[in-house]
């Protein structure tokens, strides 16, 4: 078809530069932290909205100056999510901003509905975190896929030394995931457990895995 018979769009033709590149969202990205997450119910209505993602890959530490509502705990570096329900697409977004985060030290993920996937997201940041001290995960409905995804995690995580896991229907065979990568952790001190169904026979199992520093609580 010779060039000049061929339609332009509808809108004329299009023009380059007047497109954003997916890259270069993150210059467009307030850099105020105020203007983007002004308080922490801002900044966890951020983490629940899918369209954030390549946001959440730049600004970690504004974002945890919100989620304390910038008082004194939050620039110490403590993130409480707790009861947030951030789901997987929030669990997905956290953990990006947690893979290369350098500041936060305690992260509070209690009740967020997370399940098994959500799981894997906050696994991922785990295994690459390294300023995270004390975290918890629990009441989020993680299962054995989830207690697996966690157990990798701890392998290559130096950093956790307290761990909560509570109420989050693990069962026997997730127990044993988080036996079998005991011995490969060398920080973990606090291990909670509780109300995960976990048979008599995992639990033996968990104590023998576990170091004599550790304490290890289960029902």
């Amino acid at each position: 078809m010779p060039a000049a018979d061929r339609a332009e769009p509808i809108d004329g033709p299009r023009d380059p530069s007047s497109e954003l590149a997916s890259e270069d969202f993150a210059v467009q990205a307030p850099t105020d932290p105020a203007e983007l997450w002004p308080n922490r119910e801002r900044a966890i209505a951020f983490l629940c909205e899918p369209s954030n993602l390549d946001v959440c890959r730049i600004g970690s530490g504004r974002l945890g100056m919100a989620l304390g509502g910038w008082d004194e705990e939050s620039r110490k570096g403590n993130w409480d999510l707790s009861d947030a329900r951030l789901g997987a697409i929030g669990g997905e977004k956290l953990s990006a901003l947690l893979e290369d985060n350098l500041t936060t030290t305690s992260l509070d993920l209690l009740g967020n509905q997370l399940g098994s996937k959500g799981a894997h997201f906050v696994a991922a940041a785990l295994a690459h975190n390294r300023t995270i001290t004390k975290c918890s995960v629990a009441c989020n409905n993680l299962g054995p896929e989830g207690a697996r995804a966690i157990a990798a995690a701890l392998k290559s995580n130096d950093a956790v030394t307290y761990l909560n896991l509570g109420y989050n229907q693990l069962g026997s065979e997730g127990a044993k995931a988080i036996a079998e990568a005991l011995p490969h952790n060398t920080t973990l001190t606090d291990l909670h457990l509780q109300n995960n169904s976990i048979g008599r026979e995992a639990k033996q199992v968990l104590r023998a895995a576990a170091a004599p520093t550790l304490k290890l609580r289960m029902d």
